[in-house]
């Protein structure tokens, strides 16, 4: 388990959380069979890319959000992988953005 989560991490199709000195897989990115659900790893693969950590890439698609006019990206992946992916390429501009200008 360990291997496959490292490899997933590194080729950013997964992302943990630390929680407790325990490292956790948030179950937002897994399909019901337990692998990396591949229209969430759409979602994740730029903000990862873009700096986003793991409470924060969490917590961004979990929450309702501004750029799918309140949705959650979490649920608009499971209906309209394509407009929570452009959500998400926008979300991670913004953060590029921000990182290069501070």
């Amino acid at each position: 388990m360990r291997t496959w989560v490292s490899r997933m991490r590194k080729r950013n199709e997964l992302f943990t959380v630390e929680l407790n000195g325990a490292t956790m897989i948030p179950k937002v990115q897994l399909t019901s069979s337990g692998n990396a659900d591949p229209h969430v790893v759409e979602l994740i693969r730029p903000l990862l890319r873009a700096g986003l950590d793991g409470w924060s890439l969490w917590a961004w698609l979990t929450q309702p959000n501004g750029l799918l006019s309140g949705e959650v990206p979490a649920e608009v992946v499971k209906t309209d992988a394509g407009r929570a992916a452009r959500a998400s390429d926008r979300y991670a501009a913004e953060i590029r953005r921000a990182t290069e200008s501070a």
